[in-house]
């Protein structure tokens, strides 16, 4: 040990850059461990965003469907206030995993959690809208009409929005070959005029 010391002293600057090369070799070790640990929870948020996005995803190819066999009104109605927030929690844990996890998964991630909230107030506003029977009940036959047609609209334009976030959702949870097709715009059912043309 002695004889260390005494080199030390004697070589001072040949010491100092022997550690300082020591030091950056332990620095760039610690460098490449985080990078790897990096990597790693980007792939395990990968991994994770899977199971809220393909709930959500499943909940939103449901929606798809149900608006072609029922009416803008009742399928509003039905979407909110209990299945609509569940779908919010489902998209902000895929929202908040997908960034994590970063590159393709974090925008497809924002576009479908923007596609959400597009979807979310369509839903909202038809849910203030008063059903034609209430309507017609209070003697206001006019605004029937008005209501209807906006609720047309706005069904139409949410079932637009989900499509947009199914398809953001399918990068993050691809969907599987047995799930079938989903419907079109053309497909969803609507008051007085039957079916959207396309």
């Amino acid at each position: 040990m002695r004889g260390v010391n005494d080199w030390v002293l004697l070589h001072p600057d040949a010491a100092a850059a022997i550690a300082t090369i020591f030091l950056t070799i332990f620095a760039a070790v610690q460098i490449l461990l985080e990078i790897a640990r990096h990597r790693d929870r980007r792939h395990s948020a990968a991994i994770e965003a899977q199971g809220p996005a393909w709930l959500a995803r499943r909940s939103m190819e449901a929606s798809m469907r149900e608006a072609t066999r029922v009416a803008p009104f009742d399928w509003a109605r039905n979407m909110s206030p209990e299945p609509l927030e569940r779908l919010q929690q489902q998209m902000l844990e895929t929202l908040r995993l997908a960034s994590i996890a970063g590159g393709k998964y974090a925008r497809a991630g924002r576009r479908a959690f923007t596609a959400f909230i597009a979807i979310a107030d369509r839903i909202n506003t038809v849910n203030t809208l008063p059903p034609a029977a209430m309507r017609r009940s209070l003697g206001g036959t006019a605004i029937v009409a008005l209501d209807t047609d906006r609720a047309n609209t706005l069904v139409g334009e949410a079932f637009e929005h989900l499509d947009s976030a199914v398809s953001g959702l399918s990068v993050i949870a691809p969907r599987q070959p047995d799930e079938g097709t989903l419907p079109k715009r053309a497909e969803v059912f609507l008051h007085a005029n039957g079916r959207v043309t396309a």
